[in-house]
């Protein structure tokens, strides 16, 4: 079983504003986005909520989409600041550790790795 770092946060009510928080981030981090494809033919509730942002530091990753944040730990070597900050910024906007406020679905985070 790996160590790594991996985890999801989310947001309940308000959806996050990709534009705005690509801006924020990448300031400090690489920011890739990418669009979420639709066909003529696409009936999803989900279809219009498909675009992610994609932000990396040294060694974490992250994909973010309107109500979910899944960050994970890219090699099995301690984290520095700039990770544990990136880690930091995503938990301010995405604050909740599971995808629904009813009491199911417990999604305990993680300890992170010694910061160097």
């Amino acid at each position: 079983m790996s160590n790594l770092y991996y985890h999801t946060f989310f947001k309940w009510w308000t959806p996050a504003d990709l534009e705005e928080i690509s801006n924020l981030f990448q300031v400090n981090y690489t920011v890739i986005k990418h669009k979420g494809e639709s066909g003529d033919n696409d009936s999803s509730i989900y279809r219009d909520d498909r675009d992610e942002v994609e932000v990396k530091s040294d060694n974490m990753v992250a994909f973010l989409s309107k109500f979910r944040a899944t960050l994970s730990q890219v090699k099995d070597t301690p984290l520095n600041l700039g990770d544990v900050e990136l880690r930091d910024m995503i938990k301010d906007h995405y604050p909740r550790d599971r995808p629904t406020p009813f009491p199911w679905e417990w999604n305990p985070e993680p300890k992170l790795m010694a910061v160097k």
